[in-house]
């Protein structure tokens, strides 16, 4: 019997039972005889029963799949339209410079580490230009601007605080009095630049004030090289015209320097190292057997800055190879009156720096010339 035959069947029997198929609420089994006279079952479902399957269905899914392999990526979009840019914002207001430079200049030309405070309203410890009275010159102070008003005398406050470093500090004169600034150099021990640094940390170049208790001075402090330098300057730094003389060391120029001899001796012998530049710009004048250092002792030095073996009668080119005419040592030595040409370099032995004198010749003629310069005392480390 065919399926089609089937349905028809069922839907006869139903019609003749008069049970409305559209509406059935249960499953029935109805037999349809066969020539064998067997019977076939249809289930026939409808109705609610259905929807209960198909809810249950709904209510209780099966177990997700297992995720396939990842698909290879796409290729890459097109690049997009840039956006348009923001909207220029306001031009902010000037600096006030002049209000900035006078304000400055106001501050170098304090003399006193309570002008810094009391004007300038300067509140942090530390190292000051301030400027001298006698010289006018820019010298670096240390102030100290917190108030000990449990001491009345320097050495007090070194005791009883632990201060040690040279400058001013404010305390009253007596217990119960208004504090003042005083100028405290006790227990100052710090000869060098380098030692400065090492017991205040890092600092600007300028002017300092060193030495020990009684007996400070003044030097130049150069921290702007990774190195503290201590320079003793004098007064023939700049390069120097020699007047026309003929015999050797006929002409002499004898520096003066800032600082007495015996404070140069404790700058060096505090220091590690110690150097000072020395030139002779030349045309037609030869260096030796005519031009000549003296050593701090007094001895005639016969060799010149950046020879470092210091033998006699060398400069540094003569050591390298590298003189305007290889069979001198010195290219001064060359004599050459058309040509301006020059020695120089770095005196560094500590045992005959610095230089006490030069002396110089060979420039009786008119076309024979020469110039000298002479740089500071540099000691480091």
């Amino acid at each position: 019997m065919t399926v089609k035959l089937s349905l028809l069947l069922a839907v006869f029997i139903g019609l003749a039972w008069k049970i409305p198929i559209a509406r059935c609420q249960i499953s029935q089994s109805v037999p349809f005889p066969s020539k064998s006279d067997s019977c076939n079952v249809v289930q026939v479902s409808c109705g609610a029963d259905r929807q209960q399957r198909e809810d249950s269905q709904t209510i209780n899914p099966g177990a997700p799949g297992k995720m396939g392999p990842v698909g290879v990526a796409g290729p890459k979009g097109e690049r997009g339209i840039k956006g348009e840019g923001g909207r220029k914002g306001e031009h902010g207001e000037d600096a006030d410079e002049r209000r900035i430079n006078e304000n400055f200049f106001q501050m170098l030309s304090a003399t006193s580490c309570q002008e810094l405070n009391e004007v300038h309203g300067v509140t942090a410890t530390g190292y000051y230009p301030l400027r001298d009275n006698r010289t006018s010159s820019i010298v670096s102070f240390y102030c100290d601007f917190a108030v000990y008003e449990d001491v009345t005398d320097c050495a007090v406050l070194f005791s009883s605080h632990g201060m040690s470093t040279h400058g001013f500090y404010r305390f009253p004169e007596r217990l119960g009095g208004v504090p003042s600034y005083h100028h405290c150099a006790a227990h100052y021990e710090v000869f060098t630049c380098h030692q400065l640094r090492n017991k205040m940390g890092q600092l600007t170049f300028g002017n300092y004030r060193l030495g020990s208790t009684g007996d400070s001075y003044q030097v130049w402090c150069d921290f702007g090289s990774g190195t503290a330098i201590t320079k003793v300057s004098h007064d023939s730094t700049k390069e120097f015209s020699i007047p026309g003389c003929e015999p050797g060391g006929c002409y002499s120029k004898v520096p003066r320097y800032d600082l007495a001899n015996d404070k140069i001796l404790k700058i060096m012998e505090q220091s590690g190292r110690c150097r000072q530049y020395i030139k002779y710009r030349c045309q037609g004048s030869r260096i030796f057997s005519y031009a000549w250092w003296v050593s701090r002792e007094g001895e005639k030095m016969t060799y010149w800055g950046g020879a470092t073996s210091m033998r006699d009668n060398y400069c540094a080119c003569g050591e390298t190879g590298e003189c305007i005419h290889n069979s001198k040592k010195c290219n001064c030595d060359n004599n050459d009156e058309g040509v301006v040409t020059q020695d120089e370099g770095y005196l560094t032995d500590k045992k005959t720096l610095p230089v006490k004198e030069m002396r110089f010749g060979d420039m009786g003629g008119s076309t024979e010339l020469g110039w000298h310069t002479l740089g500071e005392l540099e000691c480091m480390d």
